[in-house]
């Protein structure tokens, strides 16, 4: 167990989006200062990073004359709805962060059940997947991720879900295509 109670930074694939502390139950007490400094550390961290990698793919795309297509992770999205879930971010401060940090055009979230996630996982209890399950499912209502439920079908099926959600309006059909033997 952590001296204080929490893991502060996500460190490595199986290190949890959220406390372990926060499995049962959220506090109701305030974070602290030093939370919130972690917080803000964290975000700005990310946000440098996706800054950079968007000017560059602008400089590409102007410069090179090319289309650019950038294919990432929820990155910034799992920082911050692990502060939200912490208390250490508003859903205000939230939902401003996202608007001028650059984002990918579209996000596609592959849910999975919380005893789906567990058993697959084996590294906290059911609690924490819930959480988990619940905190993702609130925020991909807010930034309007497309969802892509995962139970019951094969890897095949996911995938094809996959890229059908990826799939942007009038977009061309063997634009989908390449991307869909790309994943």
């Amino acid at each position: 167990m952590h001296p204080f109670g929490r893991k502060l930074l996500r460190v490595g694939v199986r290190a949890p989006i959220l406390s372990t502390s926060a499995a049962g139950k959220r506090s109701k007490k305030p974070p602290g200062i030093l939370s919130r400094l972690v917080a803000a550390a964290d975000v700005m961290d990310i946000a440098l990073y996706l800054w950079l990698v968007h000017a560059r793919a602008t400089l590409s795309t102007f410069f090179g004359g090319r289309e650019v297509w950038l294919v990432g992770d929820r990155s910034m999205d799992d920082v911050l709805i692990k502060h939200w879930n912490r208390g250490t971010l508003s859903r205000g401060a939230v939902t401003l962060i996202r608007r001028i940090v650059p984002r990918f055009g579209v996000t596609v979230w592959l849910e999975v059940e919380p005893q789906v996630a567990m058993d697959r996982d084996g590294d906290f209890a059911l609690s924490y997947y819930e959480e988990l399950h619940t905190a993702y499912s609130t925020v991909a209502k807010w930034f309007g991720w497309r969802m892509v439920r995962e139970a019951g079908k094969d890897p095949q099926a996911v995938h094809a879900s996959i890229v059908e959600a990826l799939a942007l309006p009038g977009s061309r059909p063997d634009a989908r295509e390449s991307l869909g033997g790309s994943l």
